[in-house]
């Protein structure tokens, strides 16, 4: 990754303030430069108010996710460098390694929902001859590809901390130091949330649109369980199994030891007990 960039994303400290407001205003003058906030024509929509919910929507949630982005991956690296001391290898690197592959998969993905939120369909959109039509359709586009990006970036994270769940020394009575493992899929749920929270703006008519929400929610809910699960799931299953192998060895000595009364016998049979 380049210096700049990665210093940008993981040390400046008010890049994602930065970058937000950049996006925010560079946006709104975008759309601004269409008449579209002037306008009293509302082709394809049911009203104005409801195009200006669009527009709030394409304008304020791009420049939440790229600051969210940024603070997601700091935190997901505190974290990292956190468990680094159980670590068994410098698995904190990988988080800034994200493949181009995954990358492009996730922007394809995105590509595709984008279709499922155009104003109409492809062909009604080119014979609607609006410059208002064409402009939403563009920043559905854009923004469903940034969403695939950004997932995309998650899932590798999420990846990242799976496999080193496989790997990390484990001691199930001082599990304290495994914390960020449980900790890692909570900053992706926040991202979640604070998005969800902005898609409100669509209702600016008052009025409920089901196919506002539709696919947003088929996108966020199985993905955010699965950002939230993924970074612990392999180190659950290794303390579960852990336990379970302690219980059966406890077990084993316990029906081993002698059942009569010696006063060593019961203090190991307390022992046993007491693990």
């Amino acid at each position: 990754m380049n210096q700049r960039l990665h210093a940008f994303i993981y040390e400046d400290k008010y890049s994602g303030l930065i970058l937000a407001v950049g996006l925010l205003l560079l946006l709104t003058i975008w759309y601004a430069s269409f008449g579209i906030f002037s306008m009293h024509t509302t082709v394809g929509f049911d009203s104005r108010l409801q195009l200006v919910g669009q527009v709030l929507l394409l304008i304020l949630l791009p420049s939440y996710l790229a600051a969210a982005l940024i603070f997601a991956q700091r935190r997901s690296l505190q974290l990292a460098q956190q468990i680094q001391s159980v670590a068994v290898f410098n698995f904190a690197h990988y988080i800034e390694l994200v493949p181009r592959r995954t990358l492009l998969i996730g922007c394809l993905v995105g590509g595709f929902f984008s279709l499922l939120n155009l104003p109409g369909d492809p062909g009604s959109i080119i014979r609607s001859n609006s410059s208002v039509v064409y402009v939403i359709a563009v920043g559905q586009i854009l923004l469903w590809v940034f969403v695939g990006f950004l997932l995309a970036i998650r899932f590798h994270v999420a990846r990242t901390f799976y496999k080193a769940g496989k790997r990390v020394k484990l001691d199930i009575f001082e599990p304290s130091g495994l914390k960020p493992f449980g900790q890692e899929g909570l900053t992706d749920a926040l991202l979640v949330v604070g998005a969800l929270t902005i898609t409100v703006v669509q209702s600016i008519d008052a009025q409920f649109r089901l196919g506002n929400y539709m696919n947003a929610f088929l996108v966020t809910l199985p993905a955010t369980t699965v950002l939230m699960v993924m970074p612990m799931y392999s180190l659950h299953r290794r303390i579960v199994d852990c336990k379970n192998e302690e219980l059966r060895q406890i077990n084993a000595s316990i029906l081993a030891a002698p059942k009569d009364l010696a006063g060593n016998h019961v203090d190991q049979l307390e022992s046993l007990l007491q693990r």
